[in-house]
This record gives C-alpha cells, sequence and structure tokens, in this order.
C-alpha cells in the first residue's frame, strides 16, 4: 500500500519497476476502498509487505486495518523484522532504519499468524513482532 502523495508516486514508480503492484491509496478518507481492495487482492493470492503500525503510529503497535486484512482474507501474518551492524535511525515517529554502506545486515521471520480473534491476534502478532526484532537485532 502506497500514499497517494507525490513521495507515493516515486515509491509507487520504484515499486512497478521492481515487479510489485501497489496498491495506492491512505488510511484515512480512502480506508475502506484500499482495505477492500487488498483483501480481494489476499484472497486471489497476493502477498502484501505491510508495516503493521500504519502510516502515523504510534510506533510498534499494531494496527486494526492489518488485523481486519488478514482476519478476512484467511491471509497469515508473517512476522518480519531487519537490522543492520551499521545503521541510522531517522529521527521521525516509527525511527526508520537505515543501514550504511558496507554494513552487514539480517532479516528475520516468525511463524505464521492466523487472525481469528482480533484482540487475540494484536497480542500474538506485537510479541511476535518484538521477538523477531530482539532477535535481529542479537544477530
Amino acid at each position: 500500500m502506497v500514499s497517494q502523495s507525490r513521495d507515493g508516486d516515486v515509491i509507487s514508480r520504484l515499486l512497478l519497476r521492481w515487479g510489485y503492484q501497489p496498491i495506492r491509496g491512505s488510511t484515512g478518507r480512502e480506508g475502506v476502498k484500499v482495505l477492500v481492495e487488498a483483501i480481494r487482492s489476499l484472497k486471489e493470492g497476493a502477498s502484501m509487505a505491510i508495516t503493521p503500525d500504519g502510516p502515523r503510529g504510534p510506533a510498534r503497535v499494531v494496527q486494526d486495518g492489518l488485523l481486519a486484512m488478514a482476519q478476512k482474507s484467511g491471509a497469515a501474518i508473517v512476522p518480519t523484522s531487519s537490522s543492520a551492524q551499521w545503521r541510522i535511525n531517522v529521527s521521525s515517529w516509527d525511527r526508520f532504519l537505515v543501514p550504511l554502506p558496507f554494513s552487514r545486515g539480517v532479516m528475520v521471520f516468525g511463524e505464521p499468524i492466523f487472525v481469528q480473534d482480533i484482540e487475540r491476534a494484536r497480542s500474538q502478532v506485537q510479541e511476535a513482532l518484538d521477538d523477531v526484532q530482539r532477535l535481529a537485532d542479537r544477530l
């Protein structure tokens, strides 16, 4: 999912060049439209990469949209995190990580989580994301 903003245009073009099909929209005024399109895509077998804390946060807190998409589509949430040996954390609300050149990096994947009960799944996903982040930072 990529914002309809000018920054989103740049990201969208890059994703298309890499062979991905972005869904354009935001959680604000187009939230329902984007959610419906995402659920349809997931039911058709698509995979998605989504920041679970949404575009505005709070940081590292799983938002409802991710859980609703997984529940309604039947798709699993696979907790994923990354880290780098040498990095800069941008001073933004989410402390976005930028790996420095020649740094070694790691990406960690957790076990798939299927959502039946949203509140139970929220705590499961939150705990799993924290676990994969701690492991990534240790590695």
